[in-house]
């Protein structure tokens, strides 16, 4: 007798495993299938309001007052690579301006020209 609960214990809990396996089979077959359609939205026609105005060219100017830390696009920093005395530089050499290409800024003199 206890041989014969034992399968049909046995037999209950497969028969309520595939139960279970299948149902969520089915609820799941279910959910992925059910495609919902977008509602329908009327779509709203209206024309904002735009003012136009003509400009005319005129001295106007802007005044802004900040506070803060100007920083440049790009920063150089000039260092020789040899030893010796700058003797010349030029007045265009100045902070902030701007310097074409090829132009001389400043002339030195090596230590070995140089007579002590």
């Amino acid at each position: 007798m206890n041989s014969q609960t034992n399968i049909k214990s046995r037999f209950i809990l497969i028969v309520l495993g595939f139960s279970m396996v299948a149902f969520s089979l089915f609820i799941s077959y279910r959910f992925l299938s059910e495609k919902r359609k977008p509602r329908k939205q009327n779509a709203v026609s209206y024309v904002p309001s735009v003012e136009v105005i003509k400009v005319k060219p005129g001295g106007n100017f802007i005044n802004i007052h900040a506070m803060g830390k100007i920083k440049p696009h790009e920063n150089i920093s000039l260092k020789s690579e040899v030893q010796g005395k700058i003797i010349y530089t030029s007045p265009r050499f100045q902070d902030d301006a701007p310097q074409s290409k090829s132009s001389y800024l400043v002339t030195f003199c090596t230590f070995q020209e140089l007579k002590f």
